[in-house]
């Protein structure tokens, strides 16, 4: 049986049949095979690409209330390694 997802993408393309958006269908459908082929989780990429932008502008919030106390402490430096550390790892 054909997962649900296809019918609703041969819906869409039924009803909008635009060339950009067939294209757009196959490139988004070509990058989603690719990364189950190489192993990759689909979901923490999506929530990266929906909450990335969130957390960029809070973080930039976070930064101004704080006046960058943040970034000069010695706790800040210290999580700032801790990060690194663990992305390096």
């Amino acid at each position: 049986m054909f997962p649900r997802s296809w019918f609703y993408a041969a819906w869409h393309l039924l009803v909008n049949n635009s060339p950009v958006e067939r294209r757009m269908t196959a490139g988004f459908g070509l990058f989603g095979y690719a990364l189950i082929k190489f192993g990759f989780e689909p979901a923490p990429l999506l929530l990266g690409f929906v909450l990335g932008k969130l957390m960029e502008e809070k973080l930039r919030q976070a930064l101004v209330i704080s006046r960058g106390i943040f970034m000069t402490s010695s706790t800040g430096r210290s999580a700032r390694a801790a990060a690194v550390s663990l992305c390096w790892w």
